[in-house]
């Protein structure tokens, strides 16, 4: 099964993921399929990466947070206000 995914980073570029088993990207047909989009996706400036798998762990808390990205749970502006606060590089507490 393969799954797409994108969102806006806080500098408002574009990231793109495919998802995809490991074991399926040995097939040529298959690796051609996911390489043409993210030569697309590079031309156009946005970011692409191919996902194999990840730890168990950061799967599940990436599932727990996800809850979370469904319009109506946080209050209307507060994304527009952290992302006009934010700059690249920073991160949740200011260490780096």
């Amino acid at each position: 099964m393969s799954r797409t995914s994108s969102w806006c980073t806080p500098d408002r570029s574009v990231h793109v993921v495919n998802v995809q088993p490991a074991s399926r990207l040995a097939d040529p047909q298959i690796a051609e399929a996911l390489s043409r989009p993210g030569r697309l996706f590079q031309a156009d400036g946005w970011e692409h990466e191919i996902w194999t798998g990840a730890d168990p762990v950061l799967l599940a808390n990436l599932r727990f947070l996800a809850g979370y990205w469904r319009p109506g749970v946080l209050p209307e502006g507060l994304l527009d206000e952290v992302l006009a606060a934010v700059r690249p590089g920073d991160t949740i507490g200011g260490w780096r």
